[in-house]
């Protein structure tokens, strides 16, 4: 088959493109910079210059292909407008694009955070977004739920995505490498994770075949989430060390918020911790594990923790990261 592939340059896009090369795929990656998609032509991927903002101009244009990986997306901002115009405005102007394309499967990478947190405890029912980036991601999803009668649609919402590359949950290995995790016992008690090479695997397996249909599926790695408690054990055990939680009180993380928004407008950079995400961490179970995924999806296996966590670290090592 032959993939377009959006957010090609980051943590899962990176993944993604591997894993369809391996598997045999002709992949086209649409690339904001092709400088910074030098490594993608070095493993065969056809470059498509544009963002997915610039698409409704006549520059941009895409080649045929038989499925698309919708991987893109704005997950930092300084204002809620601009989730809006990345993540539905861009995926509108993305199947604009498309409209005269025989499509396979369009496969939508979307989040947790448009299920929002757990009503209660184990029950893996959402409560709906709390967060723009929750309620953009949603607002995606819907507009291409109203297109399935021009191509098949398959919607997943990953939770925690870590693994080789991933500069966000560095920091969690930062503090692991110390032998400490910050903790806020009033905030997120309990999550899920997926390695990204088993959320690579999914992706590509659901773009080759639309008969599960269109979702949405909640992938993690087969534990249905993890407290802190048991993270900072697995912690402990892959940095031979021992690992404690500091407890800190929920308005210093507000505080934190307040002032990386500040320094974000100062210094004109989109913050990791903001009060969208202070919201978020309000609530506290942000948990999935959807049973169907391994048999749907045809996957042998999934990475657990602690072998996931060793991965990472491994990689980050050997990268000057840690």
């Amino acid at each position: 088959m032959k993939i377009l592939l959006t957010g090609a340059t980051g943590f899962v896009g990176s993944h993604l493109a591997r894993e369809l090369v391996d598997r045999g795929h002709k992949v086209c990656a649409l690339v904001r910079s092709p400088a910074r998609g030098k490594f993608l032509e070095e493993m065969g991927v056809q470059l498509v210059p544009g963002s997915l903002e610039a698409l409704d101009k006549p520059d941009v244009i895409l080649p045929e292909v038989d499925g698309v990986i919708h991987n893109a997306g704005l997950i930092k901002a300084l204002k809620a407008e601009e989730y809006y115009r990345v993540n539905v405005e861009g995926t509108k102007k993305l199947v604009c694009a498309l409209k005269r394309a025989t499509l396979k499967n369009f496969v939508f990478v979307s989040s947790i955070s448009a299920r929002g947190p757990n009503r209660r405890g184990q029950d893996l029912q959402g409560t709906g977004p709390v967060s723009h980036y929750g309620k953009s991601k949603l607002e995606a999803e819907n507009f291409l739920l109203s297109c399935r009668d021009q191509f098949p649609v398959t919607i997943v919402r990953p939770p925690i995505v870590y693994g080789p590359g991933d500069p966000e949950t560095l920091r969690l290995f930062k503090m692991f490498r110390r032998g400490f995790l910050a903790h806020f016992p009033k905030g997120i008690q309990r999550v899920s994770f997926i390695f990204v090479n088993d959320l690579a695997r999914l992706l590509v397996a659901a773009v080759k075949d639309s008969r599960p249909g269109p979702g949405p599926y909640h992938p993690d790695d087969g534990r249905g989430g993890y407290n802190w408690d048991e993270v900072v054990e697995i912690a402990a055990r892959v940095h031979k060390r021992p690992v404690r939680k500091i407890n800190l009180p929920l308005w210093a993380a507000k505080a934190c918020a307040l002032a990386s928004e500040a320094g974000g407008r100062i210094f004109g950079y989109a913050p990791f911790l903001t009060r969208e995400k202070y919201k978020e961490l309000l609530c506290p179970d942000w948990t999935c594990g959807d049973p169907r995924i391994v048999e749907k999806f045809r996957l042998d296996s999934l990475t657990d923790l602690q072998s996931g966590f060793v991965k990472a670290r491994e990689w980050y090592e050997k990268e000057g990261w840690l």
